[in-house]
Formats: C-alpha cells, sequence, structure tokens
C-alpha cells in the first residue's frame, strides 16, 4: 500500500512544474486578450461618439476623419487643409462641440465632418444684413468676439476673415474692448 502523503506530494509537484513550464504562455495569452478586447472596445466607443455627432448635430459623417492640432493651427487654416474653404471652420466647430473663441490645443484630435466645401458666394442675405448701414469702424464692446461682429456688421460669422485681414489681427484673433477696427 503507497503512502498517500508521497502521491499528494508529487501531484503537487507536478501541478507546479506544468504552471512553470506553461505560465509565460499563459500569461503572453491574457496580455494578448486584454490588448484586442481594450482595441475592440475602443472601436466601439468611438463609433457610438460618430454617431452621437450625427445624431445631436444633424451632420452626416460617413466615414471618421480626424486631423491632429499642430502648433498655431487654428480652426479657419484647419478648414481650408482639410476642404479648400475656410468657411466650413463652422462645421468643424460643431462636430466637436467647440465654442467661441475655439481655442486649440496642440495634439488635440478633431473629427472631420463630411461636409460640403463652403464657397463665400453661398448663403443667403437675411433681412438683418441688408438692413446693415456701411460703416467704416466699428469699436469693439464687452463681450465682443470677431464672429458676433461680422454677424452684426455682414449678417454673416464666416465673414470675419475679412475683419482679420482688413486689421491683421494676429491669431488667436482676439479683440479687446475699446479696440477700433477698420471694416472694410
Amino acid at each position: 500500500m503507497k503512502n498517500k502523503s508521497h502521491e499528494i506530494s508529487d501531484y503537487k509537484n507536478a501541478v507546479f512544474i506544468l504552471f512553470k513550464e506553461k505560465f509565460p504562455s499563459f500569461l503572453l495569452g491574457v496580455i494578448l486578450t486584454s490588448y484586442f478586447s481594450l482595441l475592440i472596445i475602443n472601436k466601439i466607443g468611438i463609433k457610438k461618439d460618430v454617431a452621437k455627432v450625427k445624431e445631436n448635430k444633424g451632420i452626416q459623417i460617413d466615414s471618421v476623419k480626424t486631423y491632429t492640432v499642430k502648433a498655431n493651427d487654428d480652426l479657419w487654416g484647419i478648414a481650408e487643409k482639410m476642404y479648400g474653404s475656410g468657411f466650413n471652420a463652422a462645421d468643424i466647430a460643431a462636430a466637436n462641440k467647440l465654442s467661441e473663441p475655439y481655442t486649440l490645443i496642440e495634439n488635440q484630435i478633431l473629427v472631420i465632418p463630411s461636409v460640403a466645401s463652403k464657397k463665400p458666394t453661398q448663403g443667403n442675405i437675411t433681412e438683418k444684413a441688408a438692413q446693415t448701414k456701411h460703416v467704416t469702424e466699428y469699436v469693439v464692446q464687452s463681450g465682443d468676439y470677431l464672429w458676433q461682429i461680422a454677424e452684426k456688421l455682414y449678417g454673416d460669422g464666416n465673414q470675419m476673415s475679412k475683419l482679420i485681414d482688413a486689421n491683421r489681427i494676429p491669431y488667436p484673433y482676439n479683440v479687446e474692448e475699446g479696440q477700433k477696427l477698420l471694416i472694410p
């Protein structure tokens, strides 16, 4: 009759030796499974974010295009690179839920919506724009920003580039209360 404690000891040694031999493969399997699981979860999360943008903003996004912000980038310049027209800056801002004054951070990833390129001749002349008097100078009021001033003067915030160019306003295109702007 064999000793039971000797059998248990051999069993424990056999399990230990087997675990020791198979541990690297086991560990590699756990790491790879975790990596691919996180990769899949990340892809699903991006698709859900895109679906939310489609749902909330009514912007159609066929495939997700992104842009990584570089030093000194601004929305107008990014829109020019991506669409050939800076007038699409508002579309990028809406898709990324950015608000004025559209401060971008280097390495920030922006979703680029799939929309048609906007040209300055597009759009409707609003009643507000039709009633606008021709002004040659504008004094910046408290709380004013360029988009808002362009809407007041031209009836279209996309026309803020005229103010930027005429007044040589440097990036990040901030204006201060009391500042006088030439109106082209």
